[in-house]
């Protein structure tokens, strides 16, 4: 495999992981203080989103989709961390991810894989209950798409997190069959049908998922569903078109989505910083959103206290 192809690869696995690793919604049931630690984690600020999962648990403990809530939030404490979400997300930069040496975190390490074990544990006693249980189905899809998301990130164990990817797409599919109308689970099939169909033919017969056709078109309207129904997982939908589209070359459709984005969540700094290279790069005007003076233009890291 060239150079060239393997940072194909690399970008597109990089991009789609991270961002599908966080838990869908459930549509019924006590989730509102779910609801809040997704606006916290959206808006980089991991610890207030620990403290809202905290209260939630304590009503309603062993729930499957808080626990993978919490392990997302583990994980993009440890990105943001280790400055992988501003450096990577929105640019080819495969090869980059490979060579960036890092300090992970294990305190950090133990608790993300642990609340990824407590996640599968909670779901699997939910479904011995009713085997159909779509928010369980989520979230046992979602824990195999953080550890996925870990190792591909941070251990670089490309093999390991490839296997781990299509374990969670096929809880995904196993939803969808059962729910049709769950819009979030719509994000995984949505992506993996823009990424076969964005690499070369000679590599679909490598990097296959069941039920993905490499249809570049469906993927993005999938996408584009997602971004407009979906309850908790819109955000991370329109992140991926932000970056489709980039590929595309539509920067001002990109632009768009990261100015909707920077709006839903005004304090979370990489939406704004991401629009500012993004129109630099490409001769574009920047929104006024971004070029604001009192931008904050926050380190990284600086919101990734443990509780």
């Amino acid at each position: 495999m060239t150079r060239t192809n393997r940072t194909r690869l690399s970008f597109c696995l990089a991009a789609g992981l991270a961002f599908l690793a966080h838990p869908s919604g459930a549509q019924q049931g006590p989730s509102n203080r779910i609801d809040l630690a997704f606006q916290h984690l959206y808006n980089f600020e991991f610890s207030e989103a620990h403290r809202v999962l905290d209260r939630h648990d304590r009503e309603h403990p062993e729930d499957p989709m808080a626990a993978a809530t919490r392990s997302a939030v583990y994980l993009f404490t440890e990105l943001d961390r280790l400055d992988l979400l501003a450096s990577e997300f929105f640019q080819d930069r495969g090869d980059r991810i490979k060579a960036k040496r890092l300090d992970p975190d294990p305190l950090l390490r133990d608790k993300l894989f642990e609340q990824t074990k407590r996640t599968r544990e909670y779901a699997r006693t939910v479904l011995a209950r009713n085997a159909d249980q779509p928010d369980a189905l989520f979230a046992l899809s979602t824990a195999a798409g953080i550890e996925s998301d870990y190792l591909f990130f941070v251990e670089k164990k490309r093999l390991a997190s490839l296997k781990l990817h299509k374990e969670s797409h096929g809880y995904c599919r196993r939803l969808l069959e059962i729910d049709p109308d769950y819009p979030d689970a719509y994000l995984t099939s949505g992506f993996y049908e823009y990424l076969v169909g964005d690499l070369p033919f000679f590599l679909r017969w490598f990097i296959r998922f069941d039920g993905v056709e490499g249809d570049k078109e469906k993927g993005i309207e999938r996408l584009r569903y997602v971004s407009k129904n979906a309850r908790y997982s819109a955000g991370f939908a329109k992140v991926l078109l932000a970056a489709v589209y980039l590929r595309e070359k539509r920067p001002a459709e990109s632009v768009g989505m990261l100015a909707a984005l920077s709006r839903e969540y005004p304090r979370n700094p990489l939406f704004p910083r991401e629009i500012r290279r993004i129109c630099e790069e490409h001769d574009l005007p920047v929104p006024a959103l971004a070029a604001a003076e009192d931008v904050e233009d926050r380190q990284p890291g600086t919101h990734s206290t443990l509780p």
